[in-house]
């Protein structure tokens, strides 16, 4: 039966061989031809050893690489089904604020108050530099009896849209506001910049915050 030492196991042997006990004192010395041919001996089994570790080693990466393969394609499938779910709830919510817009610029409170949270709160240019809450301070302007929005024609288009989401419910859209109306036969174009939050409740999304300057 052949034994294979490790490098450790063969420095141990090789120590108790070159200095031996006071109770083997007497025993006969091995020759200086035995000794070298035991040290070749060693060599060739840490050697072999080593190789034989090397190669497990090689065996075992190889044998997991099928499995990370696997795990960093489903993790691919995973990102690029989280990014197109994300361009959705994007574009679902430039279509409703543009809906939100067109509403306004034409006077249509049914619409407003459909898109808008009953608790909604805002900042603009009317409320003075005051927190406004609740959709009653923005029903005014609409039952007002010169409404200029319902009688003149006006364009609505929002430039620079910037979507920004919040966890899987909120959303943050912000834009540039252009006004294009058409008063006593002249074209007349106004701008606001304008931030508005949505969020996600009861299954459909609804404007909670506008801030406009």
């Amino acid at each position: 039966m052949r034994i294979l030492l490790t490098p450790s196991m063969a420095l141990a042997l090789l120590a108790s061989s070159s200095f031996p006990s006071q109770s083997s004192a007497f025993a006969p010395r091995a020759s200086s031809s035995s000794l070298v041919g035991f040290k070749n001996r060693v060599r060739i089994s840490s050697t072999h050893c080593t190789s034989t570790c090397f190669k497990t080693s090689k065996k075992d990466d190889s044998s997991l690489a099928p499995h990370l393969s696997m795990k960093m394609s489903s993790q691919a499938l995973q990102d690029s089904k989280n990014e197109s779910s994300h361009a959705q709830i994007d574009d679902e919510i430039i279509a409703l604020n543009q809906r939100l817009l067109n509403a306004i610029v034409r006077g249509d409170y049914d619409t407003y108050s459909l898109l808008c949270s009953d608790d909604m709160t805002c900042f603009e240019p009317e409320a003075n530099e005051c927190l406004v809450k609740g959709k009653e301070f923005h029903k005014f302007y609409f039952n007002l009896p010169n409404n200029t929005n319902s009688k003149v024609e006006t364009n609505v288009t929002m430039c620079d849209v910037h979507v920004r989401r919040i966890g899987t419910n909120v959303c943050i859209v912000s834009y540039v506001r252009l006004n294009q109306m058409y008063v006593e036969g002249k074209a007349i174009t106004t701008k606001t910049c304008e931030t508005r939050v949505w969020e996600h409740k009861n299954n459909e999304w609804k404007n909670v915050h506008l801030h406009r300057s």
